[in-house]
């Protein structure tokens, strides 16, 4: 095979994005060691501040997206040509340009007439603010993302409740007046999805001194977060089995019930935040200390 040629396409797709001339990049005509990977999408997106390539893996059925630095991309889709694709189509402002690699691994390389006369908008390459990352250990650990930190497909809908939970909570604490360290309980808290993610988004992304304790009755699942935590060093995540209305806390400053019950009901004078989160498919309490009340509907 012509690696010449291949390399002088990849320096092509690296000029154009330098000179702010990239719109996107499609491999194509997937060989046998492509498994059933039909093709892959790349564009430019930026994440906190840098470009990045956003690849998106289109298989037969489901996709699957994963960000590379610039010069990670470029050196992948080397690798790519050179093992799983013969054709690339790439297309910038000043021209498209076809690469085609044949059977016997002569590349041929085209240039046409530009199809677009400027780059896709920032703004619609900017990717939605994500609370969690895809590579965070308990995600895998919980069976939400593989061992690569590609979200599982079945798991698709756990992992856009967990980003929309955060969402609401995010805009809960924004205005809220908290103490120094903030005591959290979630009651009722399951399989610890939504727990973990809640202590990572706010431990470690937003750096905040907290402490949160999951309720759950059933002794299997408590003993299966708490290692979790463990293994992921949480030290300030505690789970505790007992029903609800026996769990007795001195200072509570920000109180979580799904499928809200009475049993939460002795708190309920002190708590005067409440969200309508019919988006995640269950009633959402949140609970804040705060002096007024406040409603959100997403």
């Amino acid at each position: 095979m012509d690696n010449l040629s291949l390399q002088t396409f990849c320096d092509t797709l690296l000029k154009s994005i330098s000179q702010q001339q990239f719109v996107k990049l499609t491999l194509a005509k997937p060989t046998k060691l492509a498994n059933d990977l039909k093709n892959i999408y790349i564009r430019l997106v930026v994440l906190k501040d840098e470009e990045k390539l956003s690849f998106t893996f289109r298989y037969e059925t489901n996709d699957k997206v994963k960000n590379y630095s610039i010069v990670e991309g470029a050196a992948f889709i080397l690798t790519l040509l050179e093992e799983s694709f013969l054709s690339a189509s790439l297309f910038t402002t000043t021209s498209d340009v076809t690469l085609l690699i044949s059977k016997k691994g002569k590349v041929s390389i085209s240039t046409h007439n530009a199809s677009f006369k400027e780059p896709l908008l920032e703004e619609h390459d900017r990717e939605k603010k994500k609370r969690v990352v895809d590579n965070d250990a308990y995600l895998h650990l919980l069976g939400i993302t593989d061992e690569v930190g590609i979200v599982i497909p079945k798991m698709s809908d756990k992992y856009k409740q967990i980003n929309k939970y955060l969402e609401v909570i995010e805009s809960l604490i924004k205005d809220a007046v908290l103490p120094k360290q903030v005591n959290i309980v979630d009651m009722g808290s399951g399989k610890g999805y939504l727990t973990f993610a809640l202590y990572d988004f706010l431990k470690n992304k937003l750096e905040m001194d907290v402490r949160v304790t999951g309720i759950e009755l059933r002794e299997d699942l408590v003993k299966t977060c708490r290692a979790v935590a463990k293994q992921c060093d949480f030290t300030d995540l505690f789970f505790e089995s007992k029903r609800i209305e026996d769990f007795n806390e001195e200072r509570i400053d920000i109180l979580i019930a799904l499928h809200t019950s009475s049993s939460c009901s002795k708190w309920s004078t002190s708590f005067k935040t409440s969200v309508d989160a019919s988006s995640l498919s269950s009633t959402v309490d949140v609970g804040i200390r705060v002096s007024s009340a406040v409603t959100i509907s997403i």
